[in-house]
């Protein structure tokens, strides 16, 4: 730290000092601690396979994320805590198999959806509590749910759902 030591000039306003000494002083670029291979991502702490990740905390194999901690295999992510296969999970925690979906909480296998809690097998549904097998909020079998879900081709229509749940 000495090495960079500047005596004060007292005839010189002190924030032009401090502004030199901030340009002076280096500066960590990354911060990698305790991970493995997740060179490329920044506040990396404990995680194993992350990649172009911003704040992951204890994460494995999750990637081109922000804010996410406590999670595995995960992409394109933001500010969730304990999820697992998830794909553009915004504001997710203790969730697994979410795809283009925003806060939601303790489900599982939800697409397209919005303020899920406690829910699994729902499509673009919003607001809903302790529910299974609904699509745009209305109440399936499981039967009914599943074929439903068979003639839905997302490689095809993938653009349609995104636009019709922003």
């Amino acid at each position: 730290a000495l090495k960079y030591s500047q005596d004060i000039n007292f005839d010189e306003s002190i924030f032009e000092q401090i502004n030199n000494l901030k340009n002076i002083v280096p500066r960590n670029g990354v911060q990698i601690i305790n991970s493995e291979n997740s060179e490329y991502s920044n506040v990396a702490i404990n995680s194993k396979n992350c990649y172009l990740s911003n704040t992951c905390y204890w994460n494995e194999d999750v990637h081109y994320s922000s804010w996410v901690l406590r999670s595995k295999s995960s992409m394109d992510c933001y500010r969730s805590i304990s999820i697992e296969s998830c794909y553009n999970a915004i504001l997710c925690n203790n969730s697994s198999n979410i795809f283009y979906s925003l806060n939601i909480n303790n489900s599982y296998n939800c697409l397209f959806s919005y303020g899920l809690d406690s829910c699994s097998h729902c499509f673009m549904c919003t607001n809903l509590v302790n529910k299974k097998y609904c699509i745009q909020n209305k109440q399936y079998t499981k039967e009914g749910y599943l074929e439903y879900m068979k003639n839905i081709d997302l490689s095809k229509n993938l653009e349609n759902y995104i636009i019709r749940t922003t």
